[in-house]
């Protein structure tokens, strides 16, 4: 295969009358829980790592239907290209799919899992959360842990405390920057420009926090932690009553070297 000296990697997906979620090593890269037909391309440079790498497409059937249907298809490709390159140069390395026909009214799937390997090398050194600690034994100990941080970042967003904010991301910006060849400081800046403009607009409400009506989620072989209900939500958003819009803040949190929890995602 050609040598990408800065490779951008990329998930490649088009479904059809189903609804979908997308991992990249055991990590959520896309959700697609309302059944949008889509033709996309999701980059994935931060939730790759040197050498073998997973991807993985949980296909679901559209309401009201209880499974997939003749027409459903969803079709998931891992694809690279340098970061000079054009979009029309990239590579796909790895592919798989659900074709249309797999499931109807006489097989009725209720959902199906499709899934593939490919490598990776990047010219960055991996992301920490493939190192970090796991979280498999004490669970319900780390799952208080996680709550806790989930309501002490909430809390810093209701006091609008951007210090505390920005603070507790720099290591997850860090690594987005290194992942995207970005400069640090101009990507950070983004991210702080969108915290700073929700915080600001007054049409935009941050909700009651109650990480107990989520279920905590583990990702990467439990060295990531979250909280989301079924359709993928996290415990922390904001609500704008006038354009009738949700702004979500997720966070991925995984354990430091001394136990307590970072956001790394």
């Amino acid at each position: 295969m050609k040598h990408f000296p800065n490779p951008q990697y990329a998930l490649a997906i088009k479904n059809n009358i189903c609804s979908f979620v997308a991992y990249i090593n055991d990590i959520p890269a896309f959700y697609n829980v309302n059944g949008t037909a889509y033709n996309l391309c999701v980059p994935i440079n931060h939730l790759v790592r040197n050498g073998e790498n997973t991807f993985k497409v949980l296909v679901t059937p559209l309401k009201p239907s209880a499974h997939l249907v003749q027409l459903s298809e969803c079709f998931a490709s891992i694809i690279v290209k340098d970061i000079f390159d054009n979009a029309d140069q990239f590579v796909e390395i790895a592919i798989t799919g659900f074709p249309e026909g797999t499931s109807n009214d006489t097989i009725k799937l209720p959902g199906f899992e499709v899934k593939g390997v490919f490598e990776a090398r990047i010219p960055f050194k991996d992301a920490y959360w493939t190192e970090a600690p796991s979280m498999e034994k004490n669970k319900s100990t780390h799952i208080d842990q996680a709550r806790r941080y989930f309501k002490a970042f909430h809390e810093a967003l209701e006091q609008k405390n951007t210090a505390v904010i920005f603070n507790e991301i720099a290591t997850r910006e860090m690594e987005f920057s290194k992942a995207f060849y970005e400069e640090y400081e101009e990507g950070f800046d983004k991210t702080k420009k969108d915290f700073n403009g929700t915080l600001d607009d007054p049409n935009y409400v941050l909700q009651k926090i109650d990480p107990l009506k989520f279920i905590p989620k583990f990702y990467a072989d439990f060295r990531i932690i979250t909280f989301e209900n079924e359709k993928f939500e996290q415990p922390i958003f904001f609500l704008n009553d006038v354009e009738f819009t949700r702004r979500q803040y997720p966070l991925y949190l995984c354990l430091n070297k001394d136990n307590k929890m970072m956001i790394i995602r």
